[in-house]
């Protein structure tokens, strides 16, 4: 969990304040370079922002690596690269988390399918207890490379990561809220 003390249901408004916050700089990591996913390398880059904007083109970027000295971008089709290496004066940002935590709290409303199991298509050993918000539970989701889609429980915390877009099936259920990455993205 990322550790942010939010009320649920939040209050409207108040979820732009989180992504504003934590949830959003869990995006971007510091010291951290992507290997082995490299799409292109673009020069004179003078910012991860810029660097970013590249990445945000159309295009199959979903995340990329910026070392300061060098002021070049490293573009990759995976979020997270294929692996990572711990690098000093590297910055990497997982674009597909960035993109999805700046979209608006509107958006986020009509993504967020309150009363909804997306059934089935756990990934394996990816639910996690003591999350307190669906926002966290996708912030995970966003840095787990096969997560399309989650269920999030607000009464017992629990969050579950799935494979596909809206798990094996969609079903009507009063204790959970489940969100599609594909729906943020859209």
């Amino acid at each position: 969990s990322s550790g942010i003390n939010a009320e649920w249901p939040l209050r409207p408004g108040a979820q732009e304040g989180i992504l504003n916050g934590v949830v959003k700089e869990s995006c971007v990591e510091y010291g951290v370079k992507y290997y082995s996913s490299l799409l292109a390398t673009v020069q004179n880059v003078d910012s991860l922002q810029q660097c970013r904007r590249k990445c945000a083109e159309p295009g199959s970027c979903r995340g990329a690596s910026w070392p300061l000295p060098r002021r070049t971008c490293e573009l990759h089709s995976k979020r997270r690269g294929s692996y990572l290496q711990n690098v000093n004066g590297m910055i990497s940002v997982n674009n597909v988390c960035y993109e999805s935590m700046v979209s608006s709290s509107a958006k986020w409303e009509d993504c967020i399918k309150e009363n909804t199991d997306f059934n089935g298509a756990d990934i394996s050993n990816s639910q996690s207890y003591g999350f307190d918000t669906i926002y966290d539970c996708t912030a995970w989701c966003l840095n787990t490379a096969t997560c399309k889609s989650v269920t999030f429980s607000p009464s017992a915390k629990h969050c579950w990561l799935k494979n596909r877009d809206q798990g094996n099936s969609v079903n009507a259920h009063s204790a959970v809220s489940s969100l599609s990455l594909a729906c943020l993205q859209a």
